[in-house]
């Protein structure tokens, strides 16, 4: 295991913004943290605003872990801090330390382990903490958070939906039978901390990748295997066949790869896209992506959203769609 001081901050933090607007310490001060890339400061942005314009009485406290950040960025999050009176910072990190992570696909990159180090660095502001996947849109009340009992764990989570759980369990031959989603948790990081549970994460680099196949998710499931408390869907609502429309609903996970910065289709997509339009950051005119060859799958599952919804005409262009762009793809 590595020792203490690979673990330093200053060994993983290159700065950090810091936006007070709001000095109140009290019972309903909420410290939620994120980790993106620079391509998904945006969409944190707009679960900050949904979170904000949902939530009147409560004293929040927004982290954001990225490696990179623009200007812009920052003046949009400088507004709205001053315009909620809350605090926003800013971590930006090195993300050399978790090069030795395995990348099962592409289009992912290493700054999803960064909630693996994250306690480390949170336990300076607080004891516990929400963490947030940037897909993801406020719809009800944050107190709920205060109301969470870890039952002495460092970890609570949604547990991943059993149809995908069945295979990730199997794979990485949990004996709990046990796997969480890692897009919403409710950290203790004074129990994180006791467990070692970064030092126990980090201890996974470098092993084959063939081992996994989520990256951040698979890691923290092989630390804790099962050592976690299971919360209601609502924290993380995957909407799937296992769902029900009538749950109760408080952040809902745009889990799949059709998301509402790239299409409007459902009343959740629609909530999204109004949280843009009155945030700081710049507005998406259209409601479908470009027809290019890399959003072929968007037309398929926008086909297949609206055959269900009974739009037939519309379900069939976008099949049309889907096949023109899938040729385009892989055939020329």
């Amino acid at each position: 295991m590595k020792d203490a001081n690979f673990f330093a901050k200053d060994r993983f933090i290159k700065h950090d913004y810091c936006i007070l607007t709001s000095s109140e310490k009290n019972n309903s001060s909420l410290h939620i943290a994120f980790n993106v890339d620079i391509n998904f400061i945006l969409q944190a942005g707009v679960v900050i605003t949904s979170i904000l314009e949902q939530n009147h009485n409560i004293n929040f406290n927004f982290h954001i872990f990225t490696s990179e950040i623009t200007e812009k960025h920052l003046q949009a999050l400088e507004k709205t801090a001053y315009k909620y009176h809350c605090n926003c910072y800013v971590h930006l990190m090195n993300m050399q330390p978790f090069e030795g992570f395995h990348i099962k696909h592409p289009r992912f990159n290493r700054v999803a382990y960064i909630r693996v180090y994250m306690p480390k660095i949170m336990k300076n502001y607080c004891r516990y903490y929400a963490y947030i996947d940037a897909d993801m849109v406020c719809v009800g009340d944050m107190h709920d958070y205060f109301k969470i009992d870890l039952n002495g764990k460092a970890v609570a989570a949604v547990p991943e939906i059993k149809s995908a759980a069945k295979l990730l369990i199997s794979n990485l031959q949990l004996k709990s039978n046990r796997y969480l989603n890692s897009a919403s948790m409710w950290i203790d990081t004074n129990k994180w901390e006791e467990e070692q549970i970064t030092e126990r994460c980090f201890e996974l680099q470098n092993v084959d990748p063939r081992k996994f196949h989520c990256h951040d998710q698979d890691v923290l499931n092989l630390t804790l295997d099962g050592d976690w408390t299971p919360l209601p869907n609502k924290f993380n609502f995957l909407h799937s066949d296992e769902t029900s429309n009538s749950e109760e609903v408080l952040l809902y996970h745009f889990w799949g790869r059709s998301k509402p910065w790239k299409i409007v289709l459902s009343d959740y997509d629609k909530i999204w896209r109004h949280y843009l339009n009155i945030s700081f950051w710049d507005n998406i005119q259209n409601d479908y992506p470009p027809k290019t060859p890399d959003n072929y799958f968007i037309y398929r599952d926008a086909g297949r959203y609206l055959r269900t919804h009974s739009e037939y005409l519309k379900a069939l262009s976008c099949y049309f769609w889907y096949v023109i762009l899938k040729i385009k793809k892989f055939l020329i």
